[in-house]
């Protein structure tokens, strides 16, 4: 007897198709579709901003070479610093958009009754 046995479809089950069920879905999510655009491009800029501090540090060291200066690396630590910062404000704004929404969202069915 394995953990999903108790798990068959039931006569009572309805049975939706994946287009009525991203058309309901779709229908929860469309008074927010700016917000969800929002929270796409802060996701596409934090996963690019992430990917970007190895490829700039890796192109400073190269540029500076072996005879690198205290300033270049002061530039470097400080370029660093505020890639992470951005990285970390727009993860933090993006979670709390996406909180926002699916709280929105989850409070409106409660209301409606489903």
């Amino acid at each position: 007897m394995g953990f999903f046995s108790g798990l068959d479809v039931e006569a009572y089950d309805r049975q939706y198709s994946d287009r009525q069920l991203l058309s309901r879905m779709g229908s929860y999510f469309r008074p927010y579709a700016l917000l969800m655009v929002g929270i796409g491009l802060l996701s596409l800029f934090n996963a690019m901003a992430g990917a970007a501090v190895p490829l700039l540090l890796a192109r400073a060291l190269d540029l500076a070479g072996p005879a690198i200066t205290a300033f270049q690396i002061l530039v470097v630590t400080f370029v660093v610093l505020a890639s992470g910062v951005l990285v970390w404000a727009a993860n933090w704004w993006r979670r709390r958009l996406t909180a926002r929404v699916i709280g929105d969202v989850v409070m409106d069915i409660r209301v409606d009754g489903f």
